[in-house]
């Protein structure tokens, strides 16, 4: 049997932008993470905009102010943000540092694209990496 290559790569990128196309929209995380102080909680704050083909980043909060272009692509029953550059276009935070590398996954959503759960990797990767949570909500 002889494959058209053309046609199996059309298909797949098809597939591709269908998986991805569900997941489009703006999302809303706020994030406790312990006390800095007795009575002084410590908040993060996340926006994460996924377009067809664009993804942004915006983290604020407790010592902590970051604006990340990212790169999303579809896993098995969800999506994985992946680190692409700061919003300068460097790869280095505003102290010099290189945080993340270049296609580093920060965290992956997975099941309900309106309230999926979180599966965090680099991003918060002291505190949270390896664990699940209900953070991010599609408005």
């Amino acid at each position: 049997m002889k494959i058209n290559w053309k046609i199996f790569i059309l298909l797949s990128l098809i597939l591709v932008s269908c998986a991805k196309a569900g997941w489009e929209g703006n999302y809303f995380c706020e994030l406790e993470q312990g006390e800095a102080a007795p009575g002084q909680a410590v908040v993060v704050e996340h926006e994460l905009a996924l377009g067809k083909s664009s993804c942004q980043l915006t983290v604020n909060g407790f010592q902590v102010e970051e604006d990340i272009v990212c790169k999303y692509e579809p896993i098995e029953n969800g999506i994985r943000i992946q680190f692409v550059s700061y919003s300068n276009g460097s790869t280095k935070n505003r102290y010099g540092i290189e945080v993340y590398k270049p296609l580093e996954t920060l965290f992956e959503l997975h099941g309900n694209q309106d309230t999926p759960v979180t599966q965090w990797a680099s991003l918060h990767a002291e505190e949270l990496k390896g664990q699940s949570s209900d953070c991010f909500k599609k408005e």
